[in-house]
């Protein structure tokens, strides 16, 4: 639907309604089938119904009969299976629960009965249905939440829960990997057992059979039971479980089908079809966030979401055995034939890895964690590297601490075996750091590691890179690195200093060898690259041995430096430019969301360059800040080539120059000039870019000024312009910040001391202020309101609305010096200003899916109340008529037209001869509520109130001005 074209819609209606465009068929009829669906809902819960058994008067009393239910419930059961629209089966599973409940609870059996009946017809559907229009795909559509609608109701009702149960038990059945379909029947027959009971002994009702027969909601045969998929069958159940197991209503419910749905789920990981296979991944994704609960961090897993094995198999128990069985048989298969795959190994490592070991473990059990142990262990023979990985991380947990330096030693003798496979070698590897890194995080690190560490450097130090060639898989020496990394930061005295400096030569020769020596297609290549200049960089910094550094030291970390910037591949430059943004920030700028990289750095190795800078007093920053060399090359990654570059280079590069932007004053072009391409740079860049060649050129701006560097009002206006542009709501919130960290470092160009900004620059910053008081996001308000602790309003911080009353009574005080008639247009311009998501509200009006989230601090209402209060102020203190009916140049009349968002065609053809006072008149003549009868599709009148509003407190303060004098 809402790719319909739209040529019938292109024609602008004579008439004040909205344009009828495929987006508006698509909501409207979205918004039928919600209120239908609500309003049946409501009808069925409310309304009295009457039964065959009741009555003639109960009859004339009730508004619905056996047969409306019947219709009603046809009708939301349709929507819910064969609708695939998840907004309109979603208000439809709202109304069915509504009708289920009542029925639920309904003194009559024939009523009473009905949903029971219903699930069962639903399930001989699922398992035996030829011809419907059930969704296999999208998760299933509705099905789900029509089984939920059926348990959850039962269970809200209280009483007997033979439906829930026997239907759980179906599900399971049909979810099974073996065709169980004649126990799955044996389930769902047994659902319609105690309606078909109560229904015998009732004098009124028919046989039971045509009971369900008279109550079928679906009509759908059932006579051809062979024709249904069984894989069909499958999904459906696995899907209506996950659903299930979901549900926050049946919490307890379901807790004792946990075990049996985490084995059907990891058989499904078997699967022959994709299909079968996502439906089971996200069963079993369900049932682990139903055991461990919500996953409260995407690095690390929280030790909320974690649980003792004690407990785990205390509340399964049926899953000790499967789990290790499940282990086995993975476990001989991948030893008889390594490249084998073994996809329900996957689910078994991720239950392991979230438990670990209880001080209780064997007390009251004979179901031990260690069992696992071996098992897990073995997995590193797996060709998968997820599955290595996963073993490793799952590892730790099941041996005891003291048993890490006897399996580590083991570990290492292994690994340093020559005909051990590569993928052997890897998943040993990754199970050494995973210990070591399990074993240095505790408070104290054990003697025996501590001992022996430097002998398992040295037995593995082969797996780096040789001067002759490269006989190593880079996956592989990955992995070695990143053991380095953590015994360097733990354990750097345990090693002698000899191995380090060895390590670094190696590293070093290997990092700054000739890229015609390095074959063209190397696996790993690259994200080796990335830990090897990590370990590198910390290297050549700790090896340092005086406190001050030395002008060598400082010389051959700047000859380093320029290798690795010049280096061909981006990992080694991305990482560079890391290390230089670390030593030279000095914390000014504060960004919410600044890394967006596809190469991500580690925070650690932040932390720690930042840590070593500031024990040695940032001499190294400083030599690298003034560095020409430095500088030289930043400046030009700066320039744009013709070859595609990196996008996580470039605004690298940018951040680091915004450290040291005389670099950009050493350019050959001048300074303008320089700044001039970087405002060009900003529109032409990517988002993600954009801020950063901002805040590059913000620093620029700011150097010129200290070195006396001269600007013309040309380009200051382009900065303004570009300011303006950058603080809008279409731009990132990092952009917004950009702004408000710009024009906290220039704050002399808001004061009106800069003699090369104009009047109206000067409101143009005024203006970006006021934007970003109201902007949505709590950093840059809290950001742009410490500018009245600066310029003196107030000596504590003020939240922004009071910093907004501040700053303008300290705008009218700076501008009724510099420019009093500019101060006053611009205090008329806040007064009718409309906010940015407003500007082109009459084009977008009939576009109802893009508008843009609503910013709920857009207080425009405060702006207007708070410039008439000053406007008023003025007028009493100033001369009035001089203000008012001095004719207005050219681009100010402009400037006021854009930023009242005002399409004033009659005023804009008078010329330069145009008066603040007409421009009053104007606005107040057009602001008026339009007439005529309402409409469903007439424009929203928001913006027409919020004018009419504004203009009427604009003519108070004019006209009290008036009245004081």
């Amino acid at each position: 639907m809402q790719h319909l074209k739209q040529d019938s819609a292109s024609d602008i209606s004579e008439l004040p309604v909205l344009n009828v465009t495929a987006q508006m068929v698509l909501l409207c009829a979205w918004r039928t089938v919600k209120e239908v669906s609500l309003f049946l809902g409501e009808l069925s819960e409310q309304a009295p119904i009457s039964s065959a058994e009741d009555s003639d008067e109960c009859h004339g009393k009730s508004l619905l009969t056996e047969e409306q239910v019947l219709t009603i419930g046809s009708h939301l059961a349709m929507l819910l299976v064969e609708t695939k629209h998840r907004g309109a089966f979603e208000q439809a599973y709202v109304g069915f629960c509504k009708l289920c409940g009542r029925l639920w609870r309904h003194p009559s059996a024939r009523l009473h009965n009905l949903p029971r009946l219903w699930m069962k017809e639903l399930m001989d559907i699922i398992t035996w249905g030829k011809g419907t229009k059930l969704c296999a795909t999208r998760r299933s559509a509705g099905l789900p939440f029509m089984v939920q609608a059926f348990l959850t109701t039962e269970l809200q009702v209280g009483g007997n829960t033979s439906c829930f149960r026997q239907s759980m038990a179906a599900l399971l059945e049909l979810a099974d990997v073996t065709d169980n379909r004649a126990g799955a029947r044996r389930s769902i027959n047994a659902i319609s057992g105690t309606a078909t009971e109560d229904s015998v002994g009732n004098s009124t009702a028919s046989d039971p059979s045509n009971i369900a027969e008279n109550f079928k909601i679906l009509y759908v045969s059932t006579e051809s039971s062979d024709c249904v998929d069984t894989v069909e069958a499958r999904i459906h159940a696995l899907n209506i479980l996950r659903s299930l197991f979901r549900h926050s209503v049946l919490g307890e419910s379901v807790t004792p089908y946990i075990a049996q749905g985490v084995i059907v789920a990891i058989q499904g990981f078997k699967g022959k079809t994709w299909a079968e296979r996502n439906s089971a991944t996200l069963l079993f994704s369900a049932l682990v966030t139903r055991i461990f609960g919500v996953h409260r961090s995407r690095e690390e897993l929280s030790i909320r979401n974690r649980m003792t094995g004690r407990i785990f198999f205390l509340r399964y128990p049926s899953l000790y055995e499967f789990l290790l069985e499940e282990l086995k048989e993975a476990i001989a298969s991948m030893e008889e034939c390594y490249s084998s795959l073994q996809p329900g190994l996957f689910p078994v490592l991720l239950l392991l890895s979230r438990l670990y070991p209880s001080s209780l473990e064997g007390t009251d059990s004979n179901l031990q964690l260690s069992v696992y142990a071996p098992f897990v262990h073995r997995c590193s023979l797996s060709s998968v590297l997820k599955t290595r990985v996963l073993a490793a991380k799952a590892l730790v947990p099941l041996v005891p601490p003291n048993q890490h330096p006897l399996l580590l030693q083991e570990l290492v003798t292994i690994s340093a075996q020559k005909y051990t496979t590569e993928n052997h070698r890897h998943g040993l590897l990754l199970q050494i750091f995973h210990l070591l890194e399990e074993s240095l995080s505790a408070l104290s690190v054990s003697k025996e590691v501590a001992e022996r560490v430097e002998q398992w450097i040295v037995d593995l130090k082969w797996l780096l890179p040789s001067e002759t060639g490269f006989q190593i898989c880079f996956v592989t020496s990955e992995v070695f690195l990143r053991i380095l990394h953590i015994v360097s930061r733990r354990l750097f005295m345990s090693v002698s200093h000899s191995i380090w400096q060895e390590i670094c030569n190696v590293l070093s020769v290997d990092l700054l060898r000739s890229q015609e020596e390095v074959p063209s297609r190397m696996i790993g290549r690259g994200i080796y690259l990335r830990h090897a200049v990590q370990l590198l960089l910390e290297l050549s910094l700790v090896l340092h041995p005086t406190h001050t550094p030395t002008p060598s030291f400082l010389k051959d970390m700047e000859q380093l430096l320029v290798h690795l910037l010049f280096h061909a591949r981006y990992e080694v430059v991305k990482i560079a430019l890391s290390f230089l943004e670390a030593l030279l920030d000095t914390g000014d700028y504060i960004l919410e969301d600044e890394e967006d990289s596809t190469l991500p750095v580690d925070k650690s190795f932040y932390r720690h360059v930042k840590e070593w800078n500031r024990s040695h007093e940032g001499v190294l920053a400083d030599s690298l800040r003034s560095s020409p060399a430095i500088g030289e090359i930043l400046v030009r990654q700066m320039v744009p080539k013709e070859q595609s570059t990196f996008a996580e280079c470039c605004w690298k590069t940018f951040c680091v120059l915004s450290h040291c932007p005389k670099a950009l004053l050493r350019m050959e072009t001048a300074a303008e000039g320089v700044l001039r391409g970087l405002l060009q740079r900003c529109q032409k860049e990517c988002e993600g870019i954009d801020w950063a060649v901002l805040r590059c050129a913000g620093a620029l701006v700011k150097i010129m000024q200290q070195e006396n560097v001269p600007l013309t009002a040309e380009v200051t206006s382009e900065v303004c312009c570009t300011l303006v542009e950058f603080s809008s709501t279409d731009k990132s919130s990092t952009c917004r910040l950009t702004v408000a960290n710009i024009l906290l470092d220039n704050t002399s160009w808001l004061q009106g001391t800069m003699t090369f900004l104009s009047a109206l620059d000067v409101c143009t910053l005024w203006t970006v202020v006021m934007t970003l008081l109201d902007d949505e996001c709590s950093h840059v308000r809290e950001l742009i309101s410490s500018l009245a602790m600066h310029f003196g309003c107030t000596k504590f911080p003020v939240m922004p609305q009071r910093a907004k009353d501040l700053l303008v009574e300290y705008f009218v005080h700076v501008m009724i010096n510099l420019d009093a008639l500019m101060c006053v247009v611009c205090l008329v311009a806040w007064c009718l200003m409309s906010p940015g998501n407003d500007c082109d509200s009459g084009l977008l009006e009939d576009r109802v899916f893009d508008k843009g989230e609503m910013n709920e601090f857009a207080e425009t209402v405060t702006v207007t109340e708070v410039a008439c209060g000053q406007l008023k102020n003025l007028l009493c203190r100033e001369d009035r008529t001089q203000l008012l009916e001095t004719h207005l140049p050219g681009k100010v009349k402009d400037w006021l037209l854009h930023m009242c968002r005002t399409d004033m065609s009659t005023m804009s053809d008078c010329g330069e001869s145009h008066t603040l006072a007409e421009f009053i008149k104007e606005a107040d003549r057009r602001a008026v509520f339009s007439t005529g009868d309402s409409h469903f599709l007439c424009v929203n009148p928001r913006t027409e109130i919020l004018t009419v509003f504004k203009t009427k407190k604009l003519m108070e303060a004019v006209h009290g001005s008036l009245g004081s004098k």
